[in-house]
């Protein structure tokens, strides 16, 4: 009986070699040991790709905040100037509806003091009367179109309304002596 024993053993053993010597086993193992090893490169490959992305949105998004910091700091200058430019077009205004009083108030004054005049006075007075009174009309224009000018204009027309101004002065001095 040990003997049967023996060989059923034996048996077993050169079926099991036979088994493990298959090719078609082999081939199969291999193929799923290769599936695996591919598996595992995949989730290797796309636990690369998750991180590259997630850095990628990482990085466009401190980007993002770097350009809506510096988008921020140049809507404020803007803002600030923008003020300032306000600021100076009330200040200047206020300064030309000043002048523009004072140089009102004096040619009435020399209007009722030119009555009394006669002669070549008299005449010189009225021609300078009547270039006032033309330069006063195109300052008024002036003055009324300040408030639609540009903010890149804003420098030439306000240069533009003193020269005028300056103008209706001089006139002034120069009915002034007509007195």
């Amino acid at each position: 009986m040990s003997h049967r024993i023996t060989v059923a053993c034996a048996i077993s053993v050169f079926f099991l070699a036979a088994c493990a010597a298959d090719p078609g086993k082999k081939v199969s193992a291999a193929e799923a040991e290769l599936s695996s090893d591919q598996q595992k490169a995949g989730a290797a490959e796309r636990d690369k790709k998750a991180e590259s992305t997630s850095k990628q949105e990482s990085e466009h998004a401190e980007a993002t905040s770097d350009k809506n910091t510096a988008t921020t700091g140049a809507k404020k200058d803007v803002a600030v100037a923008q003020a300032a430019l306000t600021q100076d077009r009330r200040d200047f205004d206020a300064k030309v509806k000043e002048r523009l009083a004072k140089i009102d108030a004096k040619v009435k004054e020399l209007k009722t003091k030119s009555s009394k005049l006669s002669g070549k006075k008299a005449s010189a007075f009225k021609t300078h009367e009547s270039d006032f009174t033309s330069q006063r009309g195109t300052t008024g224009s002036k003055i009324a179109g300040l408030e639609s000018t540009s903010s890149d204009a804003w420098a030439s027309a306000k240069t533009d309304l003193e020269q005028k101004l300056d103008a209706l002065e001089s006139t002034i001095a120069a009915m002034e002596k007509d007195m």
